[in-house]
């Protein structure tokens, strides 16, 4: 077989056929491929013709060799291009479609939440790059959780829009994401042990260290990023400078990069949208104080016992039932009343005791 470029007969008598013989001896040696369409094939051997026919005619007016040197450059490339295709071809058979690493499952929807244009439920895998949305609706606002594919739970509040770039990081468009990386009651509690998720904004990324936190988008006025810890260390970096919060500090960051730092309360009005959104607990066969090590980190209850015996009875009574569809508030009212103990909410205690006559 002839080299590319030597020997090679640019006359008018056979050089269609041996444009042919090329390209056949080029694919013989490319190696098993699965057949290159036909259709596909004709309209490349036409194009490589067109090419080899228009610069015949150019050498017939020009005898310089600058102009053989073009064409038979030109003769090389479209051979090269049909074993690229061939090979293409080959590779896209054998390859088949790219399939997308899962980053997160919905644990819990409240109205109407969208993934690329399309509606979901409770147990919905999500892939990297999928876009959610939550919108407030006609029946009032929707909220999200979902359990990233490394432990951390990721809430978002209404109208909040939000980039899964894998399992351990998002970026955050519009809106609030609420983020608890090491709750206790978590099942996969292991995996989140030690990691973080990083949540990137227009104002510089946000890392956590083993917390609960808040970021928002805030667009009233002068835009401004938004941080509140209710418990562990978050920073914020922006170019070469990183802020910290800790647990009971607000963290704003404006577009120029100007940094102020406040306190926030750790349990009040300003996480109900989290709580709201927190996905629910599976209480069948768990004990009365694994409960309300739960209830306690969601909401700030703290569980208050008349005397130490009742205290300790808490890590001996076993629950039963279900609690889906409540808040971890009005899981209250539907868990303790089954535990033969005297109970009263009030504020941030819950009051715990011996039922009277028992």
């Amino acid at each position: 077989m002839n080299r590319i470029g030597e020997n090679t007969n640019f006359g008018d008598g056979d050089g269609a056929a041996s444009l042919d013989q090329e390209i056949r001896e080029l694919l013989q040696h490319a190696g098993p491929r699965p057949k290159v369409p036909d259709e596909h094939l004709v309209k490349i051997k036409e194009a490589a013709r067109a090419e080899w026919e228009q610069l015949v005619s150019e050498q017939k007016t020009s005898a310089s060799i600058r102009a053989l040197w073009v064409h038979r450059t030109a003769f090389a490339v479209a051979a090269a291009l049909v074993m690229a295709l061939g090979a293409g071809w080959w590779w896209l058979s054998r390859s088949g479609p790219v399939a997308l690493e899962t980053v997160a499952v919905v644990q819990t929807v409240h109205g109407e939440v969208r993934a690329d244009g399309g509606t979901f439920e409770p147990g919905a895998s999500l892939v990297e790059g999928s876009v959610i949305s939550t919108k407030t609706g006609p029946t009032g606002p929707s909220l999200l959780a979902v359990r990233l594919s490394n432990g951390h739970s990721v809430r978002l509040d209404s109208d909040s829009r939000v980039r899964l770039l894998s399992g351990a990081a998002l970026d955050l468009i519009e809106g609030a994401v609420y983020v608890d990386s090491g709750a206790a009651h978590v099942a996969h509690a292991a995996s989140a042990a030690g990691s973080s998720v990083e949540i990137t904004t227009v104002f510089g990324a946000v890392r956590d260290i083993g917390t609960q936190f808040e970021v928002r988008i805030q667009d009233g006025g002068a835009a401004t990023l938004r941080l509140r810890v209710r418990e562990g260390v978050v920073s914020v970096s922006r170019g070469a400078e990183t802020h910290s919060a800790e647990a009971g500090q607000e963290l704003t960051v404006d577009t120029r990069g100007a940094v102020e730092v406040g306190t926030v309360s750790r349990h009040g009005s300003e996480w109900d949208w989290a709580i709201e959104a927190a996905p629910g607990l599976e209480i069948e066969g768990l004990r009365l104080q694994e409960y309300l090590d739960w209830l306690t980190r969601e909401t700030g209850i703290q569980a208050r016992y008349s005397d130490s015996g009742v205290g300790e009875s808490a890590g001996d009574i076993e629950l039963f039932g279900s609690i889906e569809g409540l808040s971890p508030i009005q899981s209250v009212d539907a868990v303790l009343p089954s535990t033969g103990l005297d109970y009263q909410l009030a504020g941030h205690d819950l009051l715990i005791g011996s039922r009277p006559g028992v």
